[in-house]
């Protein structure tokens, strides 16, 4: 039926994955005739745009695709010829992001996180979208892991770097680029993908490469990163090295098994910035090493109603050492670290309601050592107990009260502890223990709305802040829909 206007669109989708870019752009110019008012041909026509490093029109046809999308984003087909999972991973944020429209980005993603949770569309864009925005690292990571958990096989990598929140890099180019994905593939099917890309300068270079896979029910990647800078001053140097393998297993359509793994070592000096560069500490050292374990699963017990869980595990060595004074040694250890936890999510959606809610619990056993040592006498050698015991539930519904509004009503409740034991091992006559133990328990309901119109996108909210801000080294969903999974130690 050459009158058809899907096919005319799943034609042009070949023939951009043979890179016979003029035939395609005919199919889907067809196509667009045909039948105005699918989505379809103008999604993919602005992927087209996009590795041919037009992002002007490649957001235009990206908007005209989200009229006719009932004003929502499109992460694929309307109508289904086949599971169109490449096309749903392919990487929108770099559109936005090449014509720094990075907040459009954000607001595109969250009222597609509202309308549907349960797909890992909306949250890759996000996370990508957050990856270019300052001090959103832990939202970047958190959104990530809810898209690799809600993801089906797929051939799009996980750069490695993106997996930590705590990255002092450039972000303008190189590894701290938004995505290196030039070429984003229409067609998943079995097969082996290489990308890479790197920077380099006079005191400064860095690289990061993945490899990638699918055969069968199994996809995985394998990437590494590294990062090095001789610094802006003198001992502002930088060392970050990154190693990531992820490994996913599809046994039935309805269900998803994940294990990761990602190992990290730093070496840094100050860097702080301060107001006199006399200031500077020239002998602070800081080395840490962190190896990470991950398992995750999801299924599917019908369309619009997901579980999710995911559990981890975590060692971490750490030690800062400054010997600016020559008399003086400030030594400050933590030579094992450990945290675990595990959450448990459920995720339904119905044409007019969205729910959310699950319940985690964390554990980190933490030591930290502190000496301070003048001209060979100790003047302080402490042991401070800074372990956490964190545990939350959360449910939050969003009802499409009508087709421009959007109410939100929910809770969280969150439970915190720590001993915050010091014991001071040169008290005299003996070593004295001091106890700042905190305890925590809070609730934290929160009401809102989302007024949305063809140009404006306003909303108001009102919500009790909640425990995020101290425990830091948890791994977990979060309280807030929002904030989603986090993996982040």
């Amino acid at each position: 039926d050459p009158n058809h206007s899907l096919i005319r669109s799943y034609l042009g989708k070949a023939y951009f994955e043979e890179k016979r870019d003029e035939l395609a752009a005919r199919q889907f110019g067809i196509a667009k005739d045909l039948d105005p008012k699918d989505p379809t041909p103008w999604f993919y026509d602005a992927i087209r745009h996009q590795t041919e490093n037009r992002p002007v029109a490649a957001l235009a046809d990206l908007q005209q695709a989200v009229e006719r999308n009932d004003n929502r984003a499109v992460y694929r087909s309307r109508l289904l010829l086949d599971a169109d999972q490449a096309a749903r991973g392919a990487s929108l944020g770099r559109i936005y992001s090449d014509l720094g429209f990075e907040h459009l980005a954000l607001v595109e993603g969250w009222k597609s996180v509202n309308t549907d949770p349960a797909s890992f569309s909306p949250h890759r864009l996000l996370a990508d979208s957050y990856s270019s925005v300052p001090r959103h690292e832990i939202a970047r990571v958190s959104e990530l892991l809810q898209s690799q958990l809600l993801q089906p096989l797929s051939l799009t990598p996980i750069q490695p770097r993106l997996g930590e929140s705590n990255l002092f890099l450039i972000s303008a180019g190189g590894p701290g680029a938004l995505s290196f994905n030039e070429f984003n593939q229409l067609f998943a099917r079995d097969q082996l993908s290489l990308q890479a890309s790197g920077l380099a300068g006079n005191h400064t270079n860095g690289g990061e490469a993945v490899i990638s896979g699918i055969f069968d029910k199994y996809a995985f990647s394998v990437g590494g990163f590294r990062f090095n800078s001789d610094g802006w001053r003198v001992n502002s140097d930088q060392h970050d090295s990154i190693a990531n393998a992820f490994l996913q297993a599809q046994p039935t359509p309805d269900t998803g098994l994940q294990f990761e793994y990602r190992y990290r070592e730093t070496k840094t000096g100050d860097l702080n910035l301060r107001f006199f560069p006399e200031d500077a500490k020239t002998g602070l050292r800081t080395r840490a090493e962190t190896d990470n374990y991950r398992l995750g699963f999801r299924h599917s017990f019908a369309p619009g109603s997901v579980v999710l869980a995911s559990l981890q595990y975590q060692d971490d060595e750490r030690r800062s050492t400054d010997l600016t004074d020559p008399f003086v040694i400030f030594d400050v250890n933590e030579p094992s670290t450990s945290a675990a936890g595990g959450e448990i999510q459920y995720l339904f959606r119905s044409a007019r309601l969205s729910l959310t809610g699950g319940a985690g619990y964390y554990k980190l056993d933490r030591q930290q050592d502190t000496k301070l040592d003048f001209g060979g006498f100790l003047f302080v050698q402490e042991q401070r107990d800074a372990s956490v015991r964190h545990n939350n539930l959360y449910l939050y519904s969003y009802l499409n009260a009508l087709d421009s509004v959007t109410l939100t009503l929910g809770a969280s409740r969150d439970s915190y502890r720590s001993p915050g034991t010091t014991t001071d091992f040169l008290a005299f006559p003996a070593p004295t223990i001091t106890a700042t133990s905190l305890s925590i328990g809070q609730f934290n309901p929160e009401a809102g709305s989302d007024l949305e119109s063809c140009t404006t996108h306003d909303s108001s909210c009102c919500c009790v802040p909640n425990l995020e801000a101290i425990t830091h080294h948890k791994p977990d969903f979060g309280t807030h829909p929002s904030c989603g999974l986090q993996s982040v130690l």
